[in-house]
């Protein structure tokens, strides 16, 4: 019993410590855009053209991502239908759900939080700030595996240093 759990944790730390850019570059795109969060501005563009995609290769799938481009194909946003994916992050179904909505009435133009530097969020008519919640939990849960992650790096490095024995 304990050799399987011995293993079991391995196979978990080995898989946090495989993710360990994502929670990096999460850590630090979602901080800036706290940082920044009043320096978006809503701006409204007009849809240069409208690409979707399914993302399942081995057969019909409910998984689209709709890359929706504007401002003379310069710049897209993405939005993901990820009803059949493990996590759902609602703000993500909700922003779907309005564009498909909202689309088919007003066709050819979209709300866009812009900034300069940063990439561009969905905007809705109702929404006065940039939509950050739950971002600060985002950056603590990935701040929390990205410390797992060193930890189980440093006790394999611990581990790889000591002597053998013969």
């Amino acid at each position: 019993m304990k050799k399987v759990l011995k293993i079991l944790l391995t196979l978990i730390c080995l898989i946090i410590i495989i993710f360990t850019p994502f929670y990096i570059i999460q850590i630090k795109n979602r901080t800036k855009e706290l940082i920044y969060k009043n320096e978006y501005k809503k701006t409204k563009f007009k849809i240069d053209s409208l690409a979707i995609e399914s993302s399942n290769i081995d057969g019909p799938s409910n998984a689209y991502r709709y890359e929706i481009y504007y401002n003379d194909n310069r710049n897209k946003i993405e939005l993901v239908n990820d009803e059949n994916t493990l996590i759902v992050f609602e703000p993500e179904k909700e922003h779907l759900n309005h564009f498909l909505k909202t689309e088919k009435n007003v066709g050819d133009s979209i709300l866009i939080w812009h900034h300069k530097s940063l990439e561009d969020k969905y905007a809705k008519e109702d929404q006065k700030y940039i939509d950050t919640g739950g971002y600060s939990l985002q950056i603590i849960i990935n701040t929390i595996l990205l410390g797992i992650s060193a930890y189980g790096i440093r006790k394999q490095i611990i581990e790889w240093r000591k002597p053998k024995k013969k």
